[in-house]
């Protein structure tokens, strides 16, 4: 039988708390969320996520040149099936950019323009957030209650 581990309901707010550090972006980070829930991953995510890989090599010495620290991570359902394959480049001090219907000549676009270049494509952005300004979310409207973390983690 698996070994289980229980946790009471008071360590999880310094649970979170060492989650969200362990998370935070570091000032010359930027990270890369692909969505490969199973929506994502019928649209074509896996293709998408080798362009990425491939464009980020092929981008290695612009990278370094600017000291970049790029991670590219997998996430689950974001709650925007007809809009998948879903991107989000997310930058240290809180910019998050978010693309749609993302192919792979689009994922080679965003690495070379958003990430490496710093300029959004801004035709395919779906959602973008940064701080002082007002942020609109396609899923405003919605209440989401289990799947509040959805598309944040996987």
């Amino acid at each position: 039988m698996p070994a289980t581990t229980s946790i009471k309901l008071a360590q999880l707010p310094s649970l979170r708390a060492k989650c969200q550090e362990a998370l935070a972006l570091k000032p010359e980070q930027l990270v890369i969320l692909v969505g490969l829930g199973t929506c994502g991953l019928a649209a074509g995510g896996g293709p998408v996520l080798r362009a990425i890989q491939d464009e980020l090599a092929a981008q290695g010495s612009a990278i370094q040149q600017q000291g970049l620290d790029i991670e590219v991570r997998s996430t689950g359902c974001a709650g925007l099936c007809e809009a998948e394959v879903l991107v989000e480049v997310q930058r240290a001090g809180g910019r998050r950019v978010r693309y749609g219907k993302v192919k792979p000549d689009l994922a080679r676009r965003i690495v070379s323009e958003d990430v490496v270049g710093g300029r959004p494509i801004a035709e395919s952005i779906i959602y973008q957030e940064d701080p002082g300004l007002p942020v609109s979310r396609p899923a405003d409207k919605q209440l989401h209650i289990v799947l509040e973390n959805c598309g944040f983690i996987d």
